[in-house]
């Protein structure tokens, strides 16, 4: 679906995929080598060219790279000669910034027939009249209810991606792509503090099955001190 104020933008949903490296429930500020001043929410996801559904989506993402380049060639055309000609120089003319990876199986180094994929929304920045602006995607349980805070999202877990494709051109280098900037995530399977989804064991919710949310807990201060039974008074360890 087309973006009425940018008619080349499009919003896409994705179907079920797998987070690889998310960071969706804090800022990743990026590494000592690459740094990110002001940060960003992002996560790769892998997905299985296999399924239909995935098919489709990679077919906007493609048609959105095809009218990305006949923008970026539009655009190269007008260019100073002298900046024109010394990007052909360098790499003969535009270059593609691919949107997407084939993923190859390290051993055999054979296509697995799956594809990775980064989405990303910035963290915060100045707008042009000097005022500071934030942003953060909207995460849904896979019930479609907001998600609580406090709860790490890590991967491994399933996800549905909602985001937004958008052509961009680089006269300094003459490279081109889509932007695939994140607006939402609904997480269908939440692996988080190393415990896994319950479907990722083969168990399924089964409907005279006890639900953790209807049993009350006792609070931990009120638990005892330590399971071998000593206290805070006998152990002056510093951790």
């Amino acid at each position: 679906m087309a973006n009425q104020k940018n008619p080349d933008r499009v919003r896409i949903s994705t179907p079920r995929v797998t987070l690889k490296y998310p960071k969706l429930d804090k800022i990743d500020y990026g590494t000592e080598k690459y740094p990110d001043k002001d940060g960003s929410y992002n996560t790769r996801f892998i997905a299985d060219r296999a399924d239909p559904k995935v098919s489709a989506m990679l077919a906007k993402v493609d048609a959105a790279m095809v009218r990305a380049k006949e923008l970026a060639e539009e655009k190269f055309a007008k260019m100073d000669i002298k900046a024109r000609k010394k990007i052909e120089a360098k790499t003969g003319g535009i270059v593609a910034d691919e949107p997407y990876s084939i993923v190859y199986d390290e051993d055999t180094e054979e296509d697995t027939g799956k594809i990775d994929m980064k989405v990303k929304m910035k963290a915060g920045g100045i707008r042009k009249d000097k005022t500071k602006w934030s942003a953060k995607p909207d995460i849904f349980d896979g019930k479609g209810k907001p998600m609580k805070k406090g709860i790490q999202i890590w991967g491994g877990s399933v996800a549905i991606l909602n985001f937004d494709l958008e052509p961009y051109f680089v006269d300094g280098s003459g490279s081109y792509g889509v932007s695939r900037r994140l607006n939402a995530a609904q997480i269908i399977e939440l692996v988080s503090g190393g415990q896994r989804a319950a479907s990722s064991y083969g168990f399924e919710a089964e409907e005279d099955g006890f639900d953790a949310n209807d049993v009350e807990t006792e609070d931990e201060d009120d638990s005892d001190d330590s399971a071998d039974g000593s206290s805070d008074d006998d152990d002056d360890t510093d951790f």
